[in-house]
């Protein structure tokens, strides 16, 4: 009888993976690599990649930057798999109807129909007047800013600096773990 149940436990085991696995097989467009962008949807939710100018200094002439090959500039780093990973990512783990990720340029009015965008490599960007003018517009209407990939303390002192032009006499604060966000 013991024999039987730990069989019959490693059994059942194996049909609920087997059955997740075929679960998840209908919820997300096939692909054949993570590295192709998604196709065109309408959706409540889209990740938005922020195109914007490098700093001269930084910029890679090699190119390219992104894991597609194409390309040049640092707002493209892991375009699109990135993108793609955590679309798929809101999707499965939330209710939220997530559509195709998106890059515009901050000079692009479409930035103000999306409520939440993405900067990666924040930290060699060199911002013109007008995206300066355009990124302090979008925050002050209620948009949200991501940034992310900050290497050394020159790379942050850059963003402050731009920062204060985008939105002169803010300070950048630390958001405290007891904070209700």
């Amino acid at each position: 009888m013991r024999r039987l149940s730990g069989r019959f436990a490693l059994l059942a085991a194996a049909l609920l993976v087997a059955a997740g696995a075929l679960a998840q097989r209908g919820r997300f467009p096939e692909r054949e690599t993570d590295d192709e962008a998604m196709s065109p949807k309408k959706a409540e939710f889209h990740f938005l990649r922020l195109e914007y100018t490098d700093m001269p200094e930084f910029h890679r002439r090699w190119g390219y930057s992104s894991r597609m090959g194409t390309g040049s500039g640092w707002w493209l780093v892991d375009w699109p798999a990135a993108d793609n990973h955590f679309t798929a990512g809101v999707s499965r783990l939330t209710r939220v109807d997530a559509g195709d990720p998106q890059h515009v340029r901050l000079t692009d009015d479409r930035i103000f129909d999306y409520p939440w965008i993405y900067a990666t490599q924040a930290g060699w960007w060199d911002l013109s007047d007008l995206e300066a003018t355009r990124l302090r517009e979008y925050l002050l209407r209620g948009g949200f800013l991501v940034v992310d990939d900050f290497w050394g303390p020159e790379q942050w002192a850059l963003f402050e600096r731009t920062m204060a032009r985008v939105l002169p006499g803010q300070a950048i604060s630390d958001i405290r773990l007891s904070d209700s966000v």
